[in-house]
């Protein structure tokens, strides 16, 4: 453990999924209507292909959200 608090650590730590919180997501889903759900789709495939070292392709899963999305909410 290190003694001062405010260096940054040697190792960060990735998060599994892409976090944004519900009002945000509310406004941008309104304000592009509906578009942002897509870029979200993309980006939690992203990060999810990162951090599993997957094969999936996040651009093809965001587009076809209605068939993948079951297994990503798994």
């Amino acid at each position: 453990m290190q003694d001062n608090l405010y260096l940054s650590p040697e190792k960060q730590i990735k998060p599994e999924f892409y976090v944004v919180s519900a009002q945000k997501f509310v406004v941008l889903f309104l304000g592009t209507a509906g578009l942002y759900m897509t870029y979200w789709f993309y980006k939690q495939w992203e990060y999810y292909k990162q951090t599993h070292q997957g094969k999936e392709w996040p651009l093809m899963r965001a587009l076809f959200s209605v068939f993948f999305v079951h297994s990503l909410f798994r």
